[in-house]
């Protein structure tokens, strides 16, 4: 973690080493982003992909620099089907990292092929709507 006045990492104690700064505030927000985090992780592991979102944009309220909830949003997003903004996401993180960064991956999958793009948005609405209509009962419609 690195102080939010002067960029330099810190220690544990709860004041920047360079400027003097109280941090520990900002360290204290960042535990909370992780456990948003970490329970968005846990819901999407589990298929609750909605609650998964709740837990992930709670995440980037707190620090929106958060790479690893902004990555895992993206991909849920992609899954989703809503591939529009999966992509913003991770443009987002690779702006606040761009070495080693897994969105780099996930952007040039998509990007690269512009087809794959369409048939991925394409199969994961056929999906989702099949689910749907498994849900509402109407079996032969989610198998068509």
């Amino acid at each position: 973690m690195q102080c939010p006045y002067c960029n330099k990492e810190l220690t544990v104690k709860d004041k920047c080493e360079k400027c003097g700064s109280d941090v520990k505030p900002f360290k204290k927000l960042y535990k909370i982003s992780n456990r948003c985090y970490n329970e968005g992780l846990e819901k999407a592991k589990g298929r609750d992909l909605s609650g998964a979102i709740v837990s992930l944009q709670n995440s980037l309220k707190i620090n929106k620099k958060n790479i690893d909830a902004r990555n895992l949003l993206g991909l849920i997003y992609s899954e989703m089907g809503e591939i529009v903004d999966a992509l913003s996401e991770w443009i987002i993180s690779r702006h606040f990292q761009s070495e080693n960064n897994q969105a780099t991956e996930y952007l040039s999958y998509f990007q690269n092929n512009l087809t794959r793009l369409d048939t991925a948005e394409k199969v994961v609405k056929k999906y989702n709507n099949s689910l749907k209509f498994a849900k509402d009962g109407s079996d032969d419609l989610a198998i068509i």
